[in-house]
């Protein structure tokens, strides 16, 4: 499943991203730490553990570093600063995760993980444009920034593996400049990308754990 959020905004709305940054980065709550992904990432010298500081930068529009704005409404409170695609493993996914040994449970966090790589690919190749010149009339491809935070335990701490993917709102054209995200393409390309990671999760459970599978209402379940 993938679900998007609306659009993340300063003044205090962006409070619970900053707050699971901290919490994956420090790692206090279990989880491990957030990852940087996307092919804008390699431009602005993003990799690996995503730092909090760096996150709230990017959130708000500057620089890694905090010395340069990235959009022209960086720092504002009401700017739109990412959205949060979540990637949700099928219930019976889930529950095999609470009811699995320590290795087990490592080895369906990477099937899960796996299987959300090549939908982002999908939403870089189709729905990632940035808008400039006057009026934004004039479209241009961008490369994304996706910061992915797995958890595996719902806020009732039931099993529950999935993740946030947060899409910054800073997309890397290819003269190396910099823009806002044109978000209405992300919506449109949702039940496409939710459909490529079901596919792809399906997929690894019986490859790789040799599960069986059956079709379900929504996507499919373990037998």
């Amino acid at each position: 499943m993938l679900s998007i959020s609306g659009p993340i905004k300063g003044g205090g709305s962006d409070e619970y991203y900053l707050e699971l940054a901290e919490g994956h980065y420090y790692t206090g709550n279990g989880a491990a730490p957030g990852q940087w992904f996307g092919d804008g990432c390699k431009a602005l010298g993003l990799s690996g553990k995503i730092a909090p500081r760096v996150f709230e930068r990017l959130l708000k529009g500057s620089s890694p570093d905090g010395e340069r704005k990235l959009v022209q409404n960086a720092g504002h409170e009401n700017r739109q600063q990412g959205w949060d695609h979540v990637f949700s493993a099928v219930k019976s996914m889930s529950g095999l995760y609470g009811a699995s040994s320590a290795p087990l449970q490592a080895l369906l966090e990477e099937i899960h993980t796996d299987a959300t790589k090549p939908a982002l690919g999908y939403l870089q190749d189709r729905a990632a444009f940035t808008r400039r010149g006057k009026g934004g009339r004039i479209m241009e491809r961008a490369s994304l920034v996706f910061a992915t935070f797995l958890e595996t335990v719902s806020r009732e701490l039931d099993a529950q593996i999935h993740t946030h993917v947060v899409l910054l709102n800073v997309g890397v054209r290819k003269d190396g400049t910099t823009g806002t995200l044109w978000s209405h393409e992300f919506y449109k390309e949702k039940m496409a990308a939710g459909a490529i990671y079901r596919v792809g999760a399906a997929f690894n459970l019986r490859s790789r754990l040799r599960v069986a599978i059956e079709a379900a209402d929504v996507g499919f379940k373990i037998v």
